[in-house]
């Protein structure tokens, strides 16, 4: 993972805002922010990417947030709850993060997103000197507060190395034969994944909440868990022996998956297969022992193409390692689970 110009929020100030109809949750999002810059998931991440420390400089109470919002929604919203407090005003290096309350979902391309079906949260430049705008969703009511500030921590630290778009992240899709390229740069089907991308459902617990781990790429090349901060904890994933898989419309074919793990042998673990088709006229399962993969131990996914796919049309396959269920009640805040990308395309 590379920076195209080396953009940062560093110093980043940290502007935190809560709609008044949520002001029961307000105390604890103010609380997250402001042990940020002195948290362990911040001290073992930021050096890396060179970013210096985090000020929470102000905890806002904006107006109630009654409707879903757009983006022009939030970004209005986030302009009057400034302008109602006196500030602080865009210095270029300040970060404001709305949480929205409860029920409320973003419209993104005229599309609610439900549930959280396409995002948690988001960032995206607010005015022209490098300041961001954040908003998290609610995305599940158990453990409310901590989902959020997984998906608080993923945008600071995407917004902090990614202001403009040309930081750390990886490249957009290619618009003509992306099997050419990495599998990792169709990310989504939109590529440009940045460092939190990259290391979703894995999280790091520490006093003050619950943070999203990062990409780094002195882990990678370490050869184990490429996120930080470290976890006690073993690593599994898949691995293929190549990113792209050639499929002519009407047939199927088989791709061999391997399981592997660092830190020692662990149980067989749970893998899914998620679909983004490009138009959708893939599918896919996986084949494996009750469902499971294992360290050095082989299975396969199986993608079928319809009679209707043309030629140009891809899949990128979301690889789902997932360790064993939780208990009923349990608190499973850490290492959620690992994602591994394979792709195909019609020639």
């Amino acid at each position: 993972m590379t920076t195209l110009d080396g953009a940062l929020l560093s110093p980043l100030r940290l502007v935190t805002i809560v709609a008044s109809n949520d002001a029961v949750d307000a105390e604890a999002f103010f609380e997250f922010s402001r042990r940020v810059g002195t948290s362990a998931w911040w001290r073992d991440s930021a050096p890396e990417y060179h970013l210096g420390s985090v000020d929470a400089v102000a905890e806002l109470m904006g107006p109630a947030i009654l409707a879903n919002v757009t983006d022009h929604d939030v970004y209005q919203y986030v302009t009057n709850a400034l302008a109602m407090n006196g500030g602080p005003e865009r210095d270029g290096n300040t970060l404001y993060l709305l949480y929205l309350p409860s029920t409320i979902v973003v419209v993104s391309a005229g599309v609610a997103n439900t549930e959280c079906a396409k995002f948690g949260a988001y960032h995206f430049a607010y005015g022209t000197r490098g300041d961001n705008l954040a908003v998290v969703q609610r995305c599940v009511e158990s453990f409310p507060i901590e989902n959020m500030t997984i998906s608080a921590s993923h945008e600071i630290f995407e917004a902090a190395t990614d202001p403009n778009g040309k930081g750390y992240a990886l490249p957009r899709i290619a618009r003509r034969e992306p099997w050419t390229e990495s599998i990792w740069n169709a990310f989504e089907l939109t590529g440009h994944a940045e460092l939190g991308d990259l290391c979703e459902s894995t999280f790091f617990e520490s006093a003050g909440g619950v943070y999203q781990r990062v990409w780094s790429n002195a882990a990678a090349r370490g050869g184990g868990d490429p996120c930080v901060p470290a976890l006690a904890e073993r690593f599994y994933d898949t691995d293929f022996d190549q990113d792209w898989y050639a499929i002519h419309a009407g047939e199927s074919i088989s791709i061999p998956v391997r399981g592997w793990t660092a830190g020692g042998a662990i149980d067989p673990w749970p893998v899914k297969v998620r679909v983004q088709g490009s138009p959708p006229v893939f599918t896919a399962d996986f084949l494996g022992v009750d469902g499971t993969l294992a360290d050095y131990e082989q299975g396969n996914i199986v993608v079928n193409a319809s009679t209707e796919a043309v030629s140009g049309a891809i899949a990128v396959l979301e690889i789902v390692s997932r360790p064993p269920m939780p208990r009923p009640g349990e608190r499973r805040l850490t290492d959620g689970g690992h994602i591994n990308l394979v792709g195909v395309n019609v020639p």
